[in-house]
């Protein structure tokens, strides 16, 4: 509903490695996992509200049946995920979805009531989803299936942009850089971290900017070269873009309007 989260991805048997790749969590997040290959949602702190429900595959399958032909191409793309592989999509939430989400978050109800209303929102829920699932498909939305090999590399990308914000990596730069090619680079990274690798490197710059300006009370010049601008003014013109004033008004801001503002 809100809030962010995350996908991990065991590296195996008797492995302690997970590979975490960040996902934003405003819509309806579907994960599809092989039989071989084990993942894990977590949220980090901070507010948020959500959902999430976990169905084996012979419940979904009975739900997609319950569709008839409008659900064959979900019983497609289900048939076609292999035993490493996690199927991802994420879609606007309907109305009717949403409310039903609130309500079933909002409840009073308790015991033996609970427990049937409960019953009852979920499947209200699933149906809505899958019914989400469908349009989208059909009108196009991304949807794609990848490896824990896939998920490890999207996070290396999120770690390569992360490490060194002076670097300005274009999208080909950084597929060779994690082994993948740029077209699935740039699939993958949209629908996992919910926004492209420019948006997110920009996000990331702009954060840092934000707090070298206002907890390190750096020059706005150094600042600038430290984020990856090699001119002031385009760095001024991109941080009063993101944020809404200019680089030498957020001096002004303490440590809690830092927060605030990159919020």
């Amino acid at each position: 509903m809100t809030g962010p989260a995350s996908v991990g991805v065991d590296g195996g048997e008797g492995s302690e490695d997970v590979n975490a790749v960040q996902v934003e969590a405003p819509n309806f997040i579907l994960c599809y996992q092989g039989a071989g290959l084990r993942y894990q949602i977590t949220c980090p702190q901070g507010p948020r509200r959500a959902l999430g429900l976990y169905v084996s595959s012979g419940y979904m399958a009975r739900l997609v049946d319950a569709f008839g032909a409008e659900g064959e191409t979900i019983r497609a793309r289900l048939a076609a995920v292999k035993d490493d592989e996690l199927y991802n999509v994420q879609m606007r939430l309907t109305r009717d979805a949403v409310q039903a989400i609130e309500q079933l978050l909002a409840s009073t109800h308790a015991g033996v009531r609970e427990l049937l209303f409960v019953e009852a929102k979920c499947m209200e829920i699933l149906y809505a989803s899958v019914g989400v699932w469908i349009d989208s498909l059909q009108h196009g939305a991304q949807d794609v299936t990848l490896s824990a090999r896939d998920l490890m590399l999207m996070e290396r990308a999120r770690t390569l942009i992360d490490a060194d914000l002076q670097k300005n990596l274009t999208i080909p730069d950084l597929a060779r850089a994690v082994g993948t090619n740029a077209s699935k680079l740039k699939r993958a990274f949209k629908l996992l971290h919910g926004v492209t690798v420019f948006e997110y490197s920009l996000r990331r710059r702009m954060e840092e900017a934000l707090r070298l300006l206002v907890d390190e009370r750096q020059a706005v010049g150094q600042v600038a070269a430290a984020v990856g601008y090699q001119h002031q003014t385009s760095f001024t013109t991109s941080f009063r873009d993101f944020y809404g004033f200019a680089p030498k008004d957020a001096r002004q801001l303490r440590g809690a309007d830092r927060v605030s503002a990159a919020g």
